[in-house]
């Protein structure tokens, strides 16, 4: 049987103070997984400078791929069936929106793996550079031993990043530290809006309402105060400031890219960009993975969707 939530400013806040608590408990999940995966780069480093050879996996996902899509599919989905349940009791997230949900994930995951090995290598190589022209020439083992006190540590907050004698650690810090609450929020935003988009189409809800977090600084240049209160129709895309249109915070641009999108859009299959920058599909539609939003209107983005009575 389908509920119509109260939708109160109070209830509102309260929603939102639940989403950025499970953030903040997946971003914490995240960022032991980056620990555990920057040991593996360090690890693989120094076995290389050794000459010993390091296993490639053949599998479609690394074991370290895995744990990331375990975590964000874990909180990703019980964030998702909540929402959805604000609006219809008994909510079950539809087989195929799991299916494409996991599939959204793999492509992150990816991504983010090779971004932060990409991140680590040059960083290595500008610290390889600095330690190799010291006088004398320190030994493999010592070599080994910097490696490890140095890469992936979290910054002192007393003295400052342990980083900033080697080039590129400063922004080796960032990219790991800093990374894992940009993911978690991003990603439990979209996750929470996705459950509310399929919550109310299947209480039977004609119009959705775009709600902005007042005061967001993270909102910056993408003006999305100026959506707050914007009305549409329940199947039809808002038109952001730029012109960007979206199904919802964080989902989706053109609704004609998503629906029944499993994806492979045929001429898209095999392209690779960096995490952090768009697809272009074929018709210049621009979106973060198949179904996602554009990167600069769905990162860090709190904003909600809610049903409203009318336009």
């Amino acid at each position: 049987m389908a509920r119509r939530q109260r939708d109160t400013r109070r209830n509102r806040r309260k929603q939102l103070g639940k989403a950025d608590t499970r953030a903040k408990a997946m971003a914490k999940d995240l960022e032991k997984w980056l620990g555990s995966f920057g040991d593996k780069l360090m690890r693989d480093a120094i076995s290389e400078m050794r000459g010993k050879p390091v296993p490639v996996s053949k599998a479609e996902l690394t074991k370290e791929q895995q744990r990331a899509l375990d975590i964000i599919t874990r909180h990703g989905l019980r964030q998702m069936r909540d929402a959805g349940g604000e609006w219809m009791d008994g909510y079950v997230i539809p087989n195929r929106r799991v299916e494409a949900f996991i599939r959204e994930k793999e492509i992150l995951v990816q991504g983010l793996s090779k971004d932060i090995e990409r991140e680590f290598r040059k960083s290595l190589a500008g610290a390889m550079s600095v330690w190799m022209a010291e006088i004398p020439r320190p030994s493999m083992g010592s070599v080994a031993r910097r490696i490890r006190e140095n890469f992936f540590i979290k910054p002192d907050k007393a003295t400052g990043a342990r980083l900033t004698s080697i080039p590129g650690g400063q922004g080796l810090v960032r990219t790991i530290h800093g990374r894992a609450e940009l993911i978690a929020r991003t990603e439990m935003a979209t996750a929470r809006n996705t459950g509310h988009m399929q919550g109310m189409e299947a209480a039977g809800i004609k119009y959705k309402e775009w709600v902005s977090v007042t005061g967001d600084t993270k909102s910056g240049k993408r003006k999305h105060n100026e959506m707050n209160g914007v009305r549409v129709p329940i199947n039809e895309d808002f038109t952001l400031p730029d012109g960007t249109k979206m199904k919802a915070p964080g989902i989706g641009s053109e609704i004609h890219q998503i629906a029944n999108c499993r994806c492979k859009h045929n001429e898209m299959d095999g392209v690779r960009v960096p995490v952090g920058e768009d697809f272009t599909l074929p018709d210049g539609t621009k979106m973060a993975a198949p179904g996602i939003g554009p990167v600069h209107q769905i990162a860090n983005c709190r904003c909600n969707v809610v049903a409203a009575r009318g336009p």
